[in-house]
């Protein structure tokens, strides 16, 4: 784990190293060589602490304050304080005294080089978190419980949802079965179902068998045919809609299809003959 987090900082050191190669592209020799040796010396005493384990233990403690502040005041670039302060935000809880001064020397380069604040603000900030991990990791937790409260309300919403269309639909099944026992008739029963849903006509036409026992959709004619089993024979009871996309209606067509299956309660069956013709109509 230790040679792992080393590796990782002489990576980013060494991208430190070439940030500052970029930077002195263009300068004149002199800036180059204040620039380029500085910049040099620095990667390689950390290339050589990491290749040779305790040679410069003491020394690179302290190598990023003494280098890297000096390197970004010297190459004059309003980007150049990302270089110490983001070594700071890592030294934040293991060397106090290194990263004041990467902290405090990147605010400075920054205000010195023209530094827009819309930068430097997110920067610093990072900093400030930094100093607290178990602040950071409490808001972290917080964040996760924030977001599983939101999806089990989000889950309790939908559950909630799905219970009040059920409970909406057994009322309308409870208000069917209240016409039904308030009805004198079938006649009477099937003129509230039509008065109920607007329907254009309903029609119930004996048969002599079923083929099935599932409802079926006549787009032809623009009605729901339900299949009814009676207890002396069988019978279609027909629904006819005045505008062809109440075929699509889920709802409405379950709700035809039981209220189709209460005429057991009035009638028995049909008379042998004449089958396949309209015996009520409303």
């Amino acid at each position: 784990m230790l040679k792992d987090r080393k590796l990782l900082l002489l990576s980013v050191r060494m991208l430190i190293f070439l940030f500052f190669c970029l930077l002195a592209i263009g300068k004149n020799n002199t800036q180059k060589a204040l620039i380029l040796v500085p910049s040099a010396l620095y990667f390689w005493i950390f290339a050589y602490d990491f290749l040779r384990p305790g040679r410069f233990k003491l020394l690179s403690k302290y190598v990023d304050a003494l280098f890297l502040p000096y390197l970004s005041l010297t190459s004059h670039n309003p980007y150049s304080f990302l270089a110490p302060l983001s070594l700071s935000i890592f030294f934040s809880n293991r060397n106090v005294f290194v990263s004041l001064i990467l902290f405090w020397s990147s605010v400075g380069i920054g205000l010195f080089t023209g530094a827009s604040l819309i930068i430097l603000l997110p920067f610093l900030a990072m900093y400030i978190a930094s100093l607290s991990p178990d602040l950071i990791q409490s808001i972290r937790k917080e964040r996760h419980y924030i977001v599983e409260l939101k999806k089990a309300y989000s889950e309790l919403t939908k559950q909630l949802g799905r219970l009040e269309k059920e409970r909406v639909l057994y009322k309308k099944f409870y208000d069917l079965m209240d016409k039904a026992f308030e009805s004198k008739d079938l006649v009477e029963y099937l003129t509230a179902i039509k008065e109920e849903f607007s329907l254009r006509a309903i029609h119930i036409i004996p048969v002599k068998s079923l083929s099935s026992l599932k409802k079926q959709i006549d787009t032809s004619r623009n009605a729901l045919v339900v299949p009814v089993v009676l207890e002396e024979g069988y019978a279609h009871v027909v629904f006819y809609f005045n505008s062809p996309f109440e075929l699509h209606d889920l709802e409405l067509l379950n709700l035809l299809e039981k209220s189709a299956k209460l005429i057991n309660l009035f009638v028995l069956g049909f008379e042998e003959g004449n089958h396949e013709k309209v015996r009520v109509a409303v």
